[in-house]
């Protein structure tokens, strides 16, 4: 008798066609691995369809009117199909601005690998979002869903959870941009001066954005314009304290890394 080996294994392995049990675990737990990830990737698929179909439907009927059976007839699935993705229409609308943020935070990664300046790149990133407006003025941007609270209260916990995570990880960029600056001997300024430039910035930038987002405001003559709103981020920089030659700002090669930057991720800067 072999150690090991029941007779059947014995005759069997005499007849040279034993297997080793850990090889036939192995395969099939890559089996299971292999069916897992098809199904993962199929549901992915189908869940990113849905939020392109979600945003042409948004174009053609507006992000408050929007109904929530014409995704599923835009994206070709069931019903069924649509809440085993989204269990209602806010967390759609929350998924789409949970897309926008990852891009966003995308942008900020670019930005700070950029070849400007820090004094650039803290005007850079606030300019952005004003470009992308004066692009794209009919999008409905994060201030949409800032200033509707009911949407993010309907949502799904989880959602939630990953939309906090993604504003947190865009202030910890911004706030990165800041120390670099302060790290890198150009930004003189003590801390409380900074603090307030940086709302300051913030605040200017949402501002605009949210003129451009009005139709109103679209029709008069009072509309942002982008040489003004870059002269205004100057202004409230030079309020600072800077290194000798650090607040200088090409605007050539300012604007065309914004504008490389507003044709890769237009929609998701507003």
């Amino acid at each position: 008798m072999v150690l090991g080996l029941n007779a059947m294994d014995f005759s069997a392995s005499r007849a040279g066609i034993v297997e080793n049990p850990m090889s036939k675990r192995r395969e099939f737990l890559e089996l299971v691995f292999t069916l897992e990830y098809g199904m993962k990737k199929t549901r992915d698929t189908v869940r990113r369809n849905l939020l392109q179909a979600a945003k042409r439907v948004i174009v053609q009927q507006g992000v408050i009117g929007f109904r929530f059976c014409d995704v599923a007839k835009e994206s070709q699935v069931s019903m069924g199909s649509l809440y085993s993705h989204f269990s209602c229409k806010e967390s759609l609308l929350v998924s789409l601005y949970i897309e926008r943020v990852m891009r966003l935070i995308e942008v900020r990664r670019q930005i700070a690998q950029c070849q400007l300046s820090p004094y650039e790149k803290l005007i850079a990133v606030n300019l952005l979002s004003v470009m992308a407006s004066l692009h794209h003025q009919k999008a409905d941007g994060l201030n949409f869903l800032l200033a509707n609270p009911s949407v993010w209260e309907q949502a799904e916990p989880s959602l939630k959870l990953q939309m906090e995570g993604g504003y947190g990880a865009m202030t910890e960029q911004t706030r990165d941009l800041w120390d670099q600056a302060v790290a890198s001997g150009s930004l003189l300024s003590e801390p409380s001066a900074i603090a307030m430039s940086r709302h300051q910035l913030l605040c200017y930038q949402r501002g605009c954005v949210m003129q451009l987002q009005n139709p109103m405001v679209n029709k008069s003559r009072e509309k942002p314009d982008l040489s003004l709103c870059l002269d205004t981020m100057v202004a409230i920089l030079s309020t600072l304290a800077w290194a000798e030659g650090a607040d200088r700002l090409d605007r050539t090669q300012l604007l065309s890394v914004c504008r490389t930057l507003v044709d890769q991720h237009e929609v998701a800067l507003i």
